[in-house]
């Protein structure tokens, strides 16, 4: 079905990206939840297998099939085929998302701008409305949810297959390594809670893939989430996430401050594991002495503090607008990598605000009492996830990659699972 792909040149980009717009159109009209478990199908290969070059914007099959679905759905939603349900998340979704474009005038870089609010802001608050205008039953659901395990079955073990054959960190070519080892720690939690015997190749599999990323924020993150899912169970969702919003916020600013102009640190932690790697240092800036030595750790925090003490620059400069998302000072890196001084620095106080009232908002005040307690066990499953990308985000920032694509689908997935277990609490 999906032959038409990694086009270049503009005419074949265009027309590969037209054929499979129109594929998944047909499919999203004759059934709409088959469509969304095709893009949940191909999600972490969608940088991988097929992408267009259009214009300097490089997109995918999943990017077309979101605003294919996205128009078929609101084709269906004037003939009052499917339903929306308005809330005060969805409002405050929408101030943010025209908060960003409104104030593209401040950026000195309108196509940067354009491609990381395409990226970052509209398509991943796409998957979130499609996702809960979608799921709206136990099995479609439960459908959804599979097709997630399958697909990150199929990712782990070419993963694998791949680090088996160049070393370094396990993934597979033009992914985003990080973003999708969320999506493995979300299908392990599922696997793990099944308690069956089946499951455990399925996980020893896929946690083989996560631990050979060898992603240190989600290695800690994972060693954390049995806290967070004790908290979580017990309701305290909004609390959790104010406190590590609020101390993750002081670390930023600490680590900023305190690195801001130490070059020589860096230089010299560089020079002496140059040293003693000689001729193996890339390999080994990728592979496990990413987690096991501890100067790769200190290296990263004078670079990182260094970083976004530079773009901070941004936020003092304009701090109640921001200078336009996707605007940076930094010329080095593709952003400032860190989830506070990105917001500041492209939204200033006020795009800031709005995300966070976003991310509190999309977690549920407490545990809803009823009889799907699988509902309410995935709902927490979605809600650590969305923590865990939180957490990553504190050295890995947000508004670039995939990782808001995965906020969102995990939010979407949340509120959805809300939905269908109030509407069950009504019914009974």
């Amino acid at each position: 079905m999906f032959l038409i792909g990694n086009a270049r040149s503009s005419s074949a980009a265009y027309s590969a990206l037209l054929l499979n717009f129109i594929i998944f159109i047909v499919i999203a009209f004759f059934d709409t939840p088959l469509c969304l478990n095709i893009l949940l199908l191909i999600l972490p290969f969608k940088n991988t297998l097929m992408q267009y070059e259009i214009s300097g914007v490089t997109l995918n099959q999943y990017s077309a099939g979101l605003i294919a679905l996205t128009i078929v759905i609101f084709f269906k939603l004037l003939h009052r085929r499917l339903r929306y349900q308005f809330e005060l998340l969805d409002l405050l979704m929408i101030a943010f998302a025209v908060f960003c474009l409104t104030f593209f005038y401040t950026s000195s870089d309108i196509i940067k701008s354009s491609r990381v609010y395409l990226h970052t802001v509209f398509l991943p608050f796409l998957s979130y409305v499609i996702i809960k205008i979608i799921i709206t039953d136990k099995n479609k659901y439960i459908s959804a949810k599979n097709h997630i395990i399958v697909s990150l079955f199929v990712f782990s073990v070419l993963s694998i297959v791949n680090w088996i054959g160049t070393g370094g960190r396990a993934g597979l070519e033009g992914a985003n390594i990080l973003a999708e080892r969320s999506l493995l720690i979300l299908t392990i939690f599922f696997l793990l809670s099944n308690r069956s015997l089946i499951q455990i190749p399925l996980v020893v599999t896929k946690f083989a893939a996560f631990v050979l990323g060898f992603s240190r924020s989600y290695l800690v993150s994972f060693v954390i989430s049995p806290i967070f899912y004790y908290i979580f169970k017990r309701g305290y969702f909004r609390s959790c996430i104010i406190l590590i919003s609020f101390f993750s916020l002081i670390f930023t600013l600490t680590l900023a401050i305190w690195y801001s102009d130490k070059t020589q640190g860096i230089r010299k932690l560089e020079a002496e594991m140059q040293r003693e790697y000689k001729d193996n240092y890339s390999q080994a800036r990728m592979g496990v002495t990413r987690v096991t030595d501890l100067r790769q750790w200190e290296k990263r925090f004078y670079s990182s503090g260094s970083v976004w003490a530079l773009d901070l620059k941004n936020f003092l400069d304009n701090s109640i607008i921001g200078s336009g998302i996707g605007d940076t000072y930094v010329t080095t890196n593709a952003s400032s990598h860190n989830l506070h001084v990105q917001l500041l620095a492209y939204n200033g106080i006020i795009g800031y605000l709005l995300f966070h009232a976003i991310f509190i908002l999309g977690f549920p005040r407490g545990i809803i009492k009823c009889k799907e307690n699988v509902l309410n066990r995935d709902i927490i499953f979605f809600s650590i996830l969305m923590m865990i990308l939180y957490v990553n985000g504190i050295t890995n920032g947000l508004f670039h990659g995939s990782f808001n694509k995965i906020l969102f689908l995990a939010m979407g997935f949340s509120i959805a699972l809300r939905n269908i277990i109030l509407k069950t609490r009504i019914d009974n």
